[in-house]
């Protein structure tokens, strides 16, 4: 399962589930308002973040391994143009 992190006053954790074929590209109208009852089983995505994982997924076919593997390169080009560090 792949997780986005988002870091300010309070660390907030955003699970992004895994696209398939039956994912419906835009908001859960129910996590929105109130929260989903099908969690897992619902075709529709429960955050902003999830949503464009799966619109890049859908446009391109990138997994959620290859993701977790370019984020990981990002942030450790990042961290190797620090000076200092």
């Amino acid at each position: 399962c792949l997780v986005h992190i988002l870091r300010e006053t309070t660390v907030k954790y955003s699970k992004i589930r895994s696209f398939h074929g039956q994912c419906q590209l835009d908001l859960c109208r129910h996590e929105v308002r109130y929260g989903c009852l099908r969690e897992d089983e619902c075709f529709y995505a429960h955050s902003l973040v999830e949503l464009k994982v799966w619109i890049l997924q859908n446009e391109t076919g990138i997994s959620h391994d290859d993701i977790a593997q370019e984020s990981k390169r990002y942030w450790q080009n990042l961290e190797a143009n620090v000076p200092g560090a």
